[in-house]
C-alpha cells in the first residue's frame, strides 16, 4: 500500500530555545521524602527484584510483563550522594521497595518437568497453543480423580502454562471469527474456554500461586464477575507484586475515583504502586492527585526510563495540554524511534494541533515499521482525515477495528468520519457500538447526539446529551449543543419553559474552560427573542440583558476570538439591536455611535437618519425652552408605554416623545446568515453621554452602562484573546483528550496535573 502525496514540505519542530520538559511540578510535601534517590544497596535490591520478576514472567509466557520489568531494570539509578548507611527497612525504604514477605518462594521442579515446561514454552513462543496444552496435559481425571504423577505434571508453573495456552487459544478463535465478519456487526463473542479454565482453577483453589491467581482474575473479568476478579488479583499482587500484567488487569476494575482510592489502600506499597498511579492516570484518568508525587519518586529511582516520558505524554494528552504532550511524545520518539507504542495518541495530538507535516512524517515512519498494527492504521486514518480523504480514513479505521475490536475510541473515530461523509445512520451505529464498549465515555453519547442533530432530530439528541453531561459536566460543547436543541424545540412548540432551559444550558457552557465566544451570541439572540415576546418590565429586563451580551459579543469579535470573516452578519445584527435598543431608551448619542458602524447598510442608513433627526429636534427643543424660560410642564408629557432605565432620575417632564413605531421593526429577528458585506470597526469607546443629569445628593450621572454592571447578571473571567473558539458545537471530539477541561481547577488536583 502506497501513500498518495505524503507531503514532507516542512518540519514544524519545537520552538527555538524550548526544551522538552517531561516532568514538572513540586512533590507532595506530605509524602515521604523520596527525592534523595536510592542508595547503592537499595538500587541492588530493586534490580534483584525486577530481575527475578522478569525471569518468572518470561518462564510463563507473560512476555509483556517480562518486557516491562526488564525495561525498568536497566534504568535503575543509585544516588552517590545518599548515605550508604540508610536503613532499607526505614520509612523511605519501606515505601520504595516491597517487603520481602510479599514475594512467594517458587518450588524447584524435577528435571523431567523442567524439560517439559521448556519444550511447552517453545511451542507457546511459536503460538502453537494447542500443542502447549497437550504437552502439559491435565493431571486430573474427567471426574475429578486424584492426579497420577505418571500421566501429567502437577506443579503450578505447568498448570499456568497449560491453562494460559488454553485461554489464548480461545481468544485466537474469537479473533478469527471477528475477522470473517463485518466490523459493524461483530457480536460480543466470549471466549469459549473460560468455564473450563475456571473449573480447573477452582479445584485447586488452596494451592494456587500468584500467576494462577492472576489467570483466575482475568477469567473472572471476562465473564464478568468483578468482585471475585478483584479478590483474586489482590491475592496475586500480595504474593508477587512484580507481575505488571496483574496491575494492568486490576486497573480495569474501579469505576470511579472513590473505588480507585479504596482499591489503593489494599494494594502493596512500594515503587510498583507508584507505577500503578501513573498507569491509572494515563489509561483510566483516575488518581490524578497522586500524579506529581509518583512522578517525582520514580524519576529519582528510574532516571533514564522512557516509560516515564511516555506516560507523562499520555497524561498531558488526556488533560488537553497538547503542546506539553507533543514535546514528550517527540522526546520519546527521538530516543526510541522504532517503537509504535501510543503512536495513535501521538497522531491525535498532531491532528488537533493541525501539524500536517509532522503527521505525514509519523505516518511514513509507522507504515515503514509495521503496517499491520492497529496503531499504524489509526495514524493513517488521522493523516487521511486531515487531507479530507474520509473514504480512505474509514477504511483504515475498519482495519484497526479488525486488529483491535470493540475499542471505544476507534469506534468514535469511525462515527466522526461517517458524519463527515454525511452518513448519519452509519455514524449512529458506530457511536452505539462505542457506547456499549465504554458507557462512561462522554464522547460516545455526544456522538449519538451529533448523529440525531445531523438528521434534523434535535429533540431526540437531548437525552443523550444529558448522559454525556453526566459523564463529563465540564464540556462546553455538550451544554451548547443541548441549549441549541432546547431552543429548536421552543421555536417549533412555542414552549417558553424550553427557552429557559436553553438559556440555562448556554450560561452553564460559559463556566467551562473550553467555552466558545459564540455562546455569548446565542445567549444574546435568545434573550432578545424572549424580550420581544414579553411585556412591561420583563421585556425591558430581557432587552437590557441582551444588550449586555451583544456588547460582550462585539468585544470578542473585535479581539479576534472568532473567525471574523464567517460572522460578519452576526456582528451587524448585534450592532443593529444595540442601535434600536438605545434609541428606544432615548440615548441618542449611543445609538448614533452604533449606527455609524453599520451605515454602509440600508437599515443602518435609515436608523442613522432617524437618530440625527431626533437629535436635531431635541437640540432645537432645548434651545427654545432655555430662551423662553419655559417650565417643565410646557414640554410634552411622558408616554406611559415607555419604560425608564433602572435608577433613572431624569425628570418626567424633560423626556422626549417616543419614536415612530416603524423604527422598532427595522431589524430582522433571529440569527442572520445571508449578508456578504463586512461590518466596519470594533465597538468604539463610549466617551459621550446624552446629557448630564442631576442625581439625588448632587453630582451628575449618565445612562451609559458598563459591561459588568448589568443588574442581576454576573460575568466570569473574560475570554482570553488567545483562545480560539470551536465554532460549531458539534465538531469532532474523538481526537481530544477525554479529560480536557474536566474539572482540573479542583484544589484536590496537583498543580502539575492542572
Amino acid at each position: 500500500m502506497l501513500f498518495p502525496d505524503l507531503s514532507l514540505e516542512s518540519d514544524m519542530a519545537v520552538e527555538p530555545g524550548s526544551q522538552p520538559q517531561p516532568f514538572s511540578g513540586a512533590p507532595d510535601p506530605s509524602a515521604p521524602e523520596l527525592e534523595a534517590g536510592l542508595t547503592e544497596e537499595q538500587a541492588v535490591q530493586v534490580r534483584d527484584s525486577l530481575r527475578e520478576g522478569a525471569r518468572r514472567c518470561r518462564e510463563r509466557g507473560l512476555y509483556q510483563a517480562a518486557q516491562w520489568a526488564a525495561e525498568q531494570l536497566v534504568t535503575v539509578v543509585a544516588d552517590a550522594t545518599v548515605a550508604t548507611a540508610m536503613d532499607v527497612g526505614s520509612s523511605a525504604g519501606t515505601i520504595l521497595i516491597e517487603s520481602a514477605e510479599h514475594v512467594e518462594v517458587e518450588p524447584i521442579l524435577s528435571y523431567e518437568e523442567e524439560d517439559a515446561c521448556s519444550l511447552a514454552l517453545s511451542h507457546f513462543h511459536r503460538r502453537e497453543y494447542k500443542r502447549t496444552a497437550q504437552l502439559l496435559r491435565t493431571p486430573y481425571g474427567p471426574n475429578g480423580e486424584k492426579p497420577d504423577p505418571r500421566s501429567g505434571y502437577s506443579s503450578m508453573r505447568s498448570l499456568f502454562l497449560r491453562l494460559y495456552a488454553t485461554f489464548l487459544d480461545g481468544e485466537q478463535t474469537v479473533a478469527t471469527q471477528n475477522l470473517a465478519s463485518d466490523v459493524m456487526v461483530q457480536p460480543h463473542a466470549q471466549n469459549p474456554r473460560l468455564r473450563e479454565i475456571l473449573s480447573e482453577l477452582n479445584q485447586r483453589e488452596e494451592e494456587l500461586d500468584s500467576f494462577c491467581l492472576y489467570l483466575q482474575g482475568v477469567v473472572y473479568i471476562r465473564l464478568p464477575v468483578v468482585r471475585k476478579a478483584r479478590d483474586a488479583l489482590l491475592r496475586s499482587l500480595q504474593k508477587n507484586p512484580y507481575n505488571w500484567s496483574a496491575w494492568e488487569e486490576i486497573a480495569k476494575i474501579p469505576a470511579s475515583a472513590e473505588a480507585a482510592m479504596a482499591l489503593l489502600r489494599e494494594l502493596p506499597d512500594g515503587f510498583m504502586q507508584k507505577w500503578f498511579h501513573l498507569h491509572m492516570m494515563a489509561t483510566r484518568k483516575l488518581l490524578a492527585d497522586h500524579f506529581t508525587p509518583a512522578v517525582s519518586s520514580l524519576e529519582n529511582m528510574f532516571g533514564n526510563s522512557l516509560r516515564l516520558i511516555l506516560l507523562s505524554a499520555v497524561c498531558y494528552f488526556h488533560q488537553g495540554k497538547y503542546r506539553p504532550a507533543l514535546l514528550n511524545f517527540e522526546l520519546y520518539r527521538s530516543r526510541n524511534p522504532v517503537s509504535l507504542e501510543y503512536a495513535d495518541l501521538h497522531s491525535h495530538v498532531l491532528f488537533v494541533l493541525s501539524e500536517t507535516a509532522k503527521l505525514s512524517r509519523l505516518a511514513h515512519q509507522c507504515h515503514k515499521l509495521d503496517r499491520y498494527t492497529a496503531e499504524t492504521q489509526i495514524v493513517l486514518a488521522n493523516f487521511f482525515s486531515m487531507r479530507r480523504d474520509h473514504v480512505q480514513a474509514v477504511q483504515a479505521i475498519q482495519r484497526a477495528l479488525r486488529l483491535r475490536p470493540r475499542q471505544a475510541q476507534t469506534l468514535i473515530m469511525l462515527g466522526d468520519e461517517y458524519l463527515e461523509l454525511k452518513n448519519a445512520n452509519a455514524a449512529l451505529e458506530a457511536y452505539r457500538r462505542a457506547a456499549d464498549a465504554a458507557p462512561n465515555e462522554f464522547r460516545t453519547w455526544f456522538g449519538i447526539a451529533k448523529s440525531f442533530d445531523s438528521l434534523d432530530m434535535p429533540e431526540q439528541a437531548v437525552p443523550y446529551l444529558q448522559k454525556a453531561s453526566a459523564c463529563d459536566q465540564y464540556r462546553a460543547q455538550i451544554w451548547t449543543m443541548m441549549g441549541q436543541a432546547y431552543e429548536h424545540s421552543e421555536r417549533h412548540e412555542l414552549d417558553t419553559g424550553k427557552a429557559e432551559s436553553a438559556l440555562m444550558c448556554y450560561k452553564r457552557a460559559l463556566l467551562c474552560e473550553d467555552r466558545s465566544a459564540l455562546v455569548i451570541y446565542y445567549i444574546a439572540t435568545l434573550l432578545e427573542r424572549l424580550g420581544n415576546k414579553g411585556v412591561g418590565t420583563e421585556k425591558d429586563e430581557r432587552h437590557n440583558q441582551a444588550a449586555f451580551y451583544y456588547k460582550v459579543w462585539i468585544k470578542e469579535y473585535d479581539a479576534g476570538n472568532v473567525n471574523q470573516q464567517n460572522f460578519v452578519d452576526e456582528k451587524e445584527n448585534a450592532i443593529s439591536f444595540l442601535t434600536q435598543h438605545y434609541f428606544r431608551r432615548k440615548e441618542f448619542k449611543k445609538a448614533e455611535e452604533y449606527a455609524v458602524m453599520i451605515q454602509h447598510m440600508e437599515r443602518g442608513k435609515s436608523l442613522l437618519r432617524e437618530i440625527r433627526n431626533r437629535l436635531e429636534a431635541s437640540n432645537q427643543l432645548n434651545f427654545t425652552s432655555n430662551d423662553t424660560n419655559a417650565t417643565p410642564a410646557m414640554l410634552p408629557p411622558r408616554n406611559p408605554s415607555e419604560h425608564a432605565l433602572p435608577h433613572d432620575t431624569t425628570p418626567t417632564s424633560t423626556r422626549l416623545p417616543p419614536p415612530p413605531p416603524s423604527l422598532y421593526n427595522t431589524r430582522a429577528g433571529g440569527r442572520s446568515s445571508a449578508s456578504a458585506n463586512n461590518g466596519g470597526g470594533g465597538s468604539s469607546a463610549q466617551s459621550q453621554t446624552l446629557r448630564a443629569l442631576p442625581l439625588p445628593g448632587g453630582g451628575t450621572g449618565s445612562h451609559a452602562q458598563t459591561l459588568g454592571s448589568l443588574p442581576g447578571e454576573s460575568w466570569a473571567t473574560p475570554f482570553s484573546a488567545a483562545r480560539r473558539p470551536t465554532g460549531r458545537a458539534s465538531e469532532r471530539a474523538s481526537r481530544h483528550g477525554s479529560m480536557e477541561a474536566a474539572g482540573w481547577d479542583s484544589p484536590a488536583v496537583d498543580e502539575d496535573v492542572r
